[in-house]
């Protein structure tokens, strides 16, 4: 989405109320052309003359009064002058406003309590409380096995050609527990970091869950957890949050519905919420324990995030790290695609995948009968899938040792932004010169020998309308010379002129062999 800032917009205004400046009067003087008779009143003739020497016709007409033929010199340099300075604070009117724009810029650090905002929306009435949510991780393609952080029995087999059980009435028993040590690993920096906010993999939570008890058949017999309930994910629509507003807060997450994107939302109890966490941030964390253990990349499901300083190059554990401050997320099966069940709970795993599949392999894919057809657009589609899919689930008031109880323990070191007001002082040149010539002028006004009086303005203005100009050559002794024009209208303003401006239709004959002007008066 194109963005436009505030002074784009006033130049725009600016620009449409010029345009309606110009063309209005233009309009009107086709309307007055169309019902003014030739037989009028002086004033009358003097108000016509008024309204349409107001316009742009002299000058798109190139009529008498914008010829600089037998015109007195300082007349045409005055004529050249106005003309050149109205056209320049036109352009002014439009371009200044352009140099206007507003930024979010940095200001103080400041402790800001946080507090839990509940999402009166549909996202936070259909978002379970997640009391019941306890961690799951299976892997498997032809059916569940124990991830490569779990014990492995020796008779079982996996490779690129399948699985392979010592004796078809093979049971294996799969536990979905993550050992203590992963656990610990991808909670290093975002527990024990008291002054981070940002979530971890394993605060990152399907939005919709609940246990289950895997009683289907599988390629491989396996009973999971020996038989107990386990927490899998669901997918649930509950709102679209595209076309929305840059910044959308729902239950859990903050989501960019013009851009796309979402992220886990941690919002403090300020006014302003342009702010970031005040912190360090450090090494990325990427599980790479496939490799180390030989099976095939289909059974795997990833482990990501960020953690400690002290992981990072420990051999003790079977991952590898790297300090960026980006991380693509691993590849995993190409089986991993939006259901209306997951296989566990550990949705920053298999969700980002998950939703890339559908996206690539149920809308972009011809001939494809899925629901999701109703979407336009890869990266729209992508944020509003997440958004239905998963939550985040880390609270700085859950993370502190007193329960969030009190201010001191919910507050934390935050960096406020506030909104200012910038100018490109490049897009003033036009009203500069503008002005330049108004205190040109102005000056030569104030400088002048023979100031003019404002009486002489008025003579000016009155002796130069077409029914007193007329009126005062044709019977100079109808009233006096400079008569006001109360008392102008009074007597000889009432005397009937006739201009004979409609051509019927007629060529308009040329300058050298037209006769005589057709006016008269009575």
């Amino acid at each position: 989405m194109v963005e436009i800032t505030v002074g784009q917009v006033s130049g725009a205004i600016n620009l449409a109320i010029l345009i309606g400046q110009i063309t209005f009067p233009l309009i009107l003087v086709f309307v007055l052309a169309r019902v003014l008779t030739e037989s009028n009143t002086a004033t009358t003739w003097s108000v016509v003359c008024r309204i349409v020497q107001s316009t742009w016709w002299s000058n798109l007409l190139s009529s008498d009064s914008a010829t600089y033929k037998a015109v007195n010199q300082p007349v045409v340099a005055l004529s050249v002058f106005s003309t050149v300075g109205m056209a320049i604070l036109a352009i002014a009117g439009i371009i200044t406003p352009l140099g206007l724009s507003d930024e979010i810029i940095e200001a103080s650090v400041r402790n800001a309590q946080f507090d839990y905002i509940r999402d009166p929306g549909l996202f936070g009435l259909g978002t379970p409380a997640p009391d019941d949510y306890t961690l799951s991780r299976i892997c498997g393609t032809w059916g569940p096995s124990p991830c490569s952080s779990q014990p492995w029995p020796k008779d079982f087999i996996i490779n690129s050609t399948g699985a392979y059980t010592p004796s078809d009435d093979y049971i294996l028993n799969v536990s979905t527990a993550i050992p203590k040590n992963l656990t610990d690993l991808f909670r290093s920096f975002t527990d024990l970091n008291r002054t981070t906010t940002v979530s971890g993999i394993l605060d990152i939570q399907y939005r919709t869950y609940r246990k289950f008890y895997d009683k289907s058949s599988h390629a491989i017999s396996s009973i999971i957890d020996g038989g107990k309930d386990y927490t899998v994910g669901l997918y649930r629509t509950y709102d679209m949050v595209i076309n929305r507003d840059p910044y959308v807060l729902i239950d859990g997450l903050v989501v960019n519905g013009a851009n796309g994107g979402v992220g886990s939302a941690i919002i403090p109890s300020l006014e302003d919420f342009h702010m970031e966490q005040h912190g360090k941030r450090t090494s990325c964390g990427s599980s790479q324990i496939l490799g180390k253990t030989g099976r095939p990349i289909n059974y795997a499901i990833p482990l990501w995030g960020v953690v400690d300083d002290r992981y990072e190059n420990n051999a003790d554990l079977p991952i590898s790290t790297l300090r960026r401050p980006y991380l693509y997320l691993p590849v995993s099966s190409a089986f991993q695609t939006i259901t209306l069940q997951s296989g566990d709970s550990i949705a920053a795993s298999a969700a980002p995948q998950a939703v890339l599949d559908s996206v690539y392999r149920d809308v972009l894919m011809d001939g494809s009968s899925s629901e999701f057809k109703v979407y336009t657009g890869e990266q729209s589609f992508t944020t509003d899938l997440m958004a239905n899919y998963v939550t985040g689930s880390k609270s700085v008031i859950s993370s502190t040792d007193t329960g969030g109880q009190d201010s001191v323990s919910r507050s934390r070191l935050v960096r406020t932004y506030d909104r200012q007001i910038r100018y490109d002082f490049r897009y003033v040149i036009p009203t500069i010169l503008f002005l330049t010539l108004w205190l040109f002028t102005s000056h030569f006004v104030m400088l002048s020998e023979k100031k003019s009086k404002l009486a002489d303005v008025r003579q000016l203005v009155n002796h130069t309308a077409t029914g007193r100009a007329i009126m005062t050559t044709a019977f100079p002794d109808m009233c006096e010379e400079h008569v006001s024009t109360k008392e102008w209208v009074r007597t000889a303003g009432k005397e009937m002129i006739i201009v004979k401006y409609k051509t019927q239709g007629k060529t308009l004959e040329s300058s050298e062999s037209a006769s005589a002007p057709s006016t008269g008066w009575r």
